[in-house]
């Protein structure tokens, strides 16, 4: 899989080949007669031969001691061999995240809950309908807890693998490996590196990576919702009582139609309504995030940043995803109540 992804293992340290790039290594560097750095102001010297590691910035394993060059992975780390998987920084990403999710659906749910209660008439409780909201809104919310968890594990492990591929593929990318180090004009150059290593990062992750979140996240939120929704309705009936019509508008569905039928159709939905706008607010947010993400946090404690910053995010966000399921529940309720109408 590496190896058709364009990285072999058996490939010299001295060519490391990714996208087509060729990067040469220190020794070779250091045996050239007269290699010159990538703006061309001058012949690299002996000294210069540890320019990739002040520019690339020494990476962490893990476990505190830093390593040095090694070649580039172009393949993502989830195709890596078993045994070459990292699994105690796998786990430990995986669980911060699913912690910050939890987290931050608490805050959303909490936040709802003062909202539907100040709204709450209570000096005339019976002549006031209540919102859609606020039988959700009782007790906490499990299915909603659960729901965010399981894409909170998801995107833990998916980002533990983003932060250590890109944190690998950068540093080859031309422009970045290859500026000249010594002086003050040399640390001005470095530090001109730095940011456009970090430039570079953001762009990957807007481009690649992002598109590829927001669609996962409403796909997997439309499907979870659509078999919540089925469970709930099941549960309903089983006591006696009709169960309401969950966000996929199942009163247009088959009766006999199960929750996984159902679901495609409403990740359709969503990711035609939903996207673009949850994307542009991810961009919003996240560009300026990610100077930090990039910028400040080492490769290895990056998951655990971007988990900090995206409490507050996933917080906004669930309190507008779940406003966005509840008016199609409005809206399914009020469909059921029109069609019980015209047949009686």
């Amino acid at each position: 899989m590496s190896a058709a992804l364009g990285w072999s293992r058996a490939a010299s340290p001295s060519a490391n080949r990714f996208h087509g790039a060729t990067t040469p290594s220190r020794a070779a560097a250091a045996a050239s007669p007269s290699p010159r750095c990538g703006v061309g102001s001058r012949p690299l010297g002996k000294r210069d031969t540890n320019v990739v590691v002040v520019v690339g910035r020494r990476r962490g394993d893990g476990r505190g001691r830093a390593r040095g060059p090694h070649p580039p992975r172009a393949a993502f780390p989830i195709f890596l061999p078993l045994s070459e998987w990292n699994y105690p920084g796998l786990a430990s990403d995986a669980a911060v995240a699913v912690a910050s999710y939890i987290v931050s659906d608490l805050i959303a749910q909490s936040s709802e809950r003062k909202v539907a209660a100040s709204s709450v008439d209570t000096r005339a409780p019976a002549l006031v309908d209540p919102s859609p909201s606020a039988p959700a809104l009782a007790t906490w919310d499990a299915r909603r807890l659960r729901r965010y968890a399981t894409f909170g594990a998801m995107d833990g492990v998916f980002s533990h693998g983003w932060y250590t591929w890109l944190d690998d593929a950068v540093a080859t990318w031309p422009g970045v490996a290859t500026w000249p180090a010594g002086g003050v004009a040399g640390g001005i150059e470095n530090a001109n590196a730095a940011g456009l290593r970090v430039a570079e990062s953001i762009v990957a992750d807007m481009t690649i990576f992002a598109p590829m979140w927001c669609a996962a996240f409403l796909t997997t939120m439309a499907v979870l919702a659509a078999k919540d929704g089925h469970e709930e309705e099941e549960g309903k009936e089983e006591d006696g009582v009709r169960g309401d019509a969950p966000p996929t508008r199942r009163a247009e569905n088959a009766p006999d139609e199960t929750w996984w039928q159902s679901a495609p159709r409403a990740a359709r939905k969503r990711l035609k309504e939903e996207w673009f706008t949850l994307y542009a607010a991810d961009a919003a947010w996240w560009i300026p995030a990610d100077v930090i993400v990039y910028g400040v946090a080492p490769v290895q404690f990056r998951v655990g940043t971007y988990a900090a910053i995206n409490v507050v995010y996933t917080a906004l966000l669930s309190l507008w995803a779940e406003k966005k399921l509840l008016k199609e529940l409005a809206l399914a309720k009020a469909l059921s109540r029109e069609e019980e109408t015209s047949t009686s």
